[in-house]
């Protein structure tokens, strides 16, 4: 008897304690509405943590890697890594009708994705190492839209350790 009743205790004390640690000051935001022009939104305000990537629900801390998906209806999902956009467009049914923007890493802007060019090698919050460009810079980003997608899917990126040996010794 006395062993549930301190279970109980314990067990209550985890529970008020995971109540008071929950911050209902800040507002955390995975999808913004009402983008019916399909843009790509650069008004972020990144000090605050307030957005989160869409695929892994991490905090977006600034603009560098990141895009933007903006479906039909002008809802907005962002992805702190170029490729945790690719993996999500992956899943989605209408993925012809979304329009999705990079972050270039040479111009410094958002470009539509389908535009950019790709390097597998860069350095991204996530370690995928897919980085957008906006010009094509020879042995630097020679990958197209299409293939970069395919290399996601596939899982064919800097995390793959076979993957990661080939592409950092140039041999694919």
């Amino acid at each position: 008897m006395k062993k549930q009743i301190f279970a109980t205790a314990i067990l209550a004390a985890v529970f008020i304690m995971l109540i008071a640690s929950i911050d209902f000051g800040v507002t955390s935001t995975l999808v913004r509405h009402g983008n019916t022009a399909k843009i790509a939104l650069t008004d972020m305000d990144f000090n605050k943590s307030k957005y989160l990537c869409s695929e892994t629900k991490a905090p977006i801390k600034e603009y560098e890697n990141s895009a933007q998906a903006v479906r039909s209806n002008g809802d907005t999902y962002f992805f702190t890594d170029i490729t945790n956009l690719f993996t999500w467009l992956i899943r989605q049914k209408d993925k012809d009708s979304i329009t999705t923007w990079v972050y270039t890493q040479d111009t410094k802007k958002y470009v539509p994705a389908k535009n950019a060019w790709y390097s597998r090698v860069d350095i991204t919050p996530m370690g995928y190492g897919i980085a957008a460009y906006e010009y094509h810079l020879h042995g630097v980003s020679d990958s197209y839209y299409d293939e970069v997608v395919l290399f996601a899917a596939r899982g064919e990126t800097l995390i793959n350790p076979l993957i990661n040996i080939l592409l950092t010794e140039n041999r694919i």
